[in-house]
């Protein structure tokens, strides 16, 4: 097994344990609140947790919200409520293997057609059952040695 397929096993393995939260709703006014609310921690004791003024933990509820607060403040005002903030991604549509192939398939399209708009105009045209299997065995080598320009 070679080092590009290790790590994305190692890593599909890693982002399989975020599927269930994917399914998540966050809450209408965020984790933050949610949770302060839950435990039943006022805006004051968790600022006096963190070393802060009660407005501003309001304002680190109002940054969640609007999608601009830091990771690091995420994490460290789980801290102070007994909790751990955990983030990662979760692939929109099937699995890490499932995009590559997806874009490896793009890339021979591409590939394919340069060679077959030559082959035409040499009058050489090749049906389209053939062009769909040289698109799939050109997809498959590019997944397979996953060249720089995969992405490009």
């Amino acid at each position: 097994m070679n080092q590009r397929t290790l790590l994305k096993s190692q890593t599909e393995k890693k982002l399989a344990t975020f599927a269930a939260a994917s399914q998540v709703q966050v809450p209408r006014r965020g984790w933050i609140y949610t949770i302060r609310k839950t435990i039943g921690m006022s805006l004051r004791q968790l600022g006096a947790r963190m070393e802060l003024t009660p407005q501003s933990v309001r304002d680190y509820e109002e940054r969640e919200r609007s999608g601009s607060i830091t990771i690091k403040s995420m994490t460290e005002i789980g801290r102070q409520m007994n909790m751990k903030f955990v983030y990662g991604y979760v692939a929109i549509d099937g699995t890490l293997d499932d995009i590559i192939m997806r874009q490896s398939v793009l890339k021979a399209e591409e590939i394919v057609d340069r060679t077959h708009q030559s082959m035409r105009l040499e009058d050489q045209e090749v049906s389209a059952t053939r062009r769909q299997e040289a698109i799939l065995e050109r997809a498959q080598d590019i997944k397979r040695q996953m060249p720089r320009y995969l992405w490009d």
